[in-house]
């Protein structure tokens, strides 16, 4: 076995045990919660339909279902 393929093993040992999270996650999660909000906030203000109040709360809690998945070691089939 070679040098590189045994730490290509190793990484992906350890991204699989460990999903380090990076810098840009919790503000691509912040930019992701602010943009659900001005178009959900923005549908009830219209008036489009009557009771669409839960959407924010809705997108809001898809978004965090989302990132928790993403972040979960769940397999990618039992994830989705």
């Amino acid at each position: 076995m070679t040098a590189l393929a045994s730490r290509a093993q190793t990484a992906a040992r350890v991204s699989r045990q460990e999903a380090p999270r990076r810098r840009g996650d919790l503000l691509s999660l912040l930019l992701l919660l602010g943009v659900t909000y001005c178009v959900a906030g923005s549908i009830h203000e219209a008036g489009w339909a009557e009771g669409t109040g839960f959407l924010i709360w809705s997108s809001a809690a898809a978004v965090l279902l989302g990132y928790w998945l993403a972040l979960s070691p769940l397999p990618a089939r039992l994830a989705a």
